[in-house]
């Protein structure tokens, strides 16, 4: 009896589930998903009688899913994929260098947050709503001279603006605010933004810390030069550093880096113990 085809269609994809399951599982994607779904996507899929959360891997498969027992991804949890093109290349690597599941390779790279399903951030925006008579503002005036500030400030305004920075500005509280949109003078959308890493107002605070550089031990002095010396030489390579706490090994790594970083190239420096973090 002949064996059934492969199915390479891209209504099918393959998903690693977060969730302990360390094989690639073909899944149907239903028509709503088909134009927004991307490599690198995570989705939330039937497994085990529960709803756990995935990343798509590839678009088809190589597998042979008998018919009937194919199921579907249940939805597309964001728009946008949590492994854009550049980590999924270096999922790809990571998957061939390192003996490690694909599940524990997903995990460094995509936040906790995301893999238990963090939902978009939304940002609430107040505009102007039904126009209060004269005999209405005046008793706000008289009542609730804070709701009346920001009434006739947002009346000004051409286009929403963003609720929670108009109340810190204005001083306002968000119950002043809430009784302006419950009489209808004020209205209330929300939208969703994308969730960008690092942009806070800390990034704008940090303060670099100079010092006097460090000379290095003939043993550290060593182990730069042999480093130096195999970046120079544009090809792949591995180094181990041996040493005891407190000998100086990450002074060597800095080293490395600041060869590499000088000659425009880039360098990915992961610590075990987040407490080894500062001395980055």
């Amino acid at each position: 009896m002949p064996k059934p085809k492969p199915n390479r269609d891209t209504s099918i994809v393959e998903v690693i589930a977060l969730s302990g399951f360390d094989k690639a599982l073909a899944y149907a994607v239903p028509r709503t998903c088909q134009g927004a779904l991307k490599l690198g996507s995570l989705v939330r899929i039937p497994l085990r009688r529960r709803s756990e959360l995935g990343v798509v891997l590839r678009f088809g498969t190589e597998q042979v899913v008998p018919p009937g027992k194919l199921k579907m991804i249940f939805e597309l949890v964001q728009p946008y994929p949590v492994l854009p093109p550049d980590l999924m290349e270096l999922f790809r690597w990571a998957q061939q260098y390192y003996a490690a599941t694909p599940e524990s390779i997903l995990e460094t790279m995509i936040p906790a947050a995301i893999r238990k399903g963090m939902k978009p951030k939304t940002r609430l925006y107040i505009s102007k709503g039904k126009a209060p008579t004269a005999e209405e503002l005046a008793t706000l005036e008289k009542r609730a001279p804070k709701q009346a500030a920001i009434l006739k400030f947002i009346r000004q305004q051409v286009k929403p603006l963003p609720r929670a920075d108009i109340l810190k500005a204005m001083k306002v509280s968000a119950s002043a605010c809430d009784g302006l949109v419950g009489k209808g003078f004020l209205r209330e959308t929300d939208t969703e933004e994308e969730r960008i890493a690092y942009e806070d107002e800390l990034g704008d605070q940090e303060a670099v810390v100079t010092e006097t550089r460090p000379v290095l031990t003939d043993e550290q002095d060593v182990a730069v030069t042999a480093i130096h010396k195999a970046i120079s030489a544009e090809a792949f390579s591995v180094r181990l550093l041996h040493g005891v706490t407190g000998s100086g090994k990450t002074e060597v790594y800095l080293n490395a880096i600041e060869k590499i970083v000088a000659e425009g190239g880039g360098v990915i420096f992961l610590v075990p113990e987040v407490a080894l973090a500062p001395q980055t």
